[in-house]
């Protein structure tokens, strides 16, 4: 089983198309998933943001309590995975948490946006360091795959975080997950043009 743990479904952010897209790209797939939503707050976005930065821990957070429930009913089994859609998400501490102390191996996979890792992204540019950079390390040693969209952005992440170059196959260069859109195309392929 694949976990899917969202981004807010924002309207005025991709995350809106993520939320109802990347389960649409497993299924196509044959990939079974089930999406573990969070409880949302409709507050719009914090001055100057791209999302409400107090909303967001609590949809973060209502996540986090239902991933714990779902590992304490017996749900969660050995080998199934978390696609956790936003990796600056405390929801994978707690996942890592669970599995390593319930022994129940399960694989983490996080996509990377921006961070405090990146000088020219908001937390960047706001957050107290040195804090933040070793919390965005923890999350990318707890994740078993680290996507990122750029060979700019992930070289980034592992230069400013000082990563070691022996965890390199932990970074993924993936591209955004537009697979979506090859659909698309191919439906739309066969028609006439005007």
């Amino acid at each position: 089983m694949i976990y899917i743990v969202p981004i807010e479904p924002i309207d005025q952010r991709y995350t809106l198309q993520w939320y109802s897209n990347i389960p649409k790209m497993l299924e196509a797939r044959g990939l079974e998933s089930h999406t573990i939503a969070g409880e949302e707050i409709d507050q719009g976005t914090t001055t100057g943001a791209f999302l409400d930065f107090g909303a967001t821990n609590a949809y973060k957070a209502s996540q986090v309590q239902r991933i714990s429930k779902l590992f304490t009913a017996g749900a969660i089994k050995p080998g199934d995975k978390f696609l956790v859609t936003d990796a600056w998400k405390f929801a994978i501490t707690a996942i890592r948490y669970m599995s390593d102390l319930l022994n129940i191996p399960v694989e983490i996979h996080g996509i990377w946006h921006a961070g405090a890792y990146d000088p020219t992204d908001i937390l960047g540019m706001k957050m107290s360091k040195p804090w933040p950079w070793h919390q965005e390390t923890a999350w990318f040693h707890a994740c078993d795959y680290n996507y990122f969209a750029t060979n700019f952005h992930a070289n980034m992440f592992v230069k400013n975080l000082d990563i070691n170059p022996s965890y390199k196959s932990k970074v993924i260069v993936s591209g955004q997950p537009h697979e979506i859109m090859v659909q698309t195309l191919k439906h739309f392929s066969g028609r006439q043009k005007n």
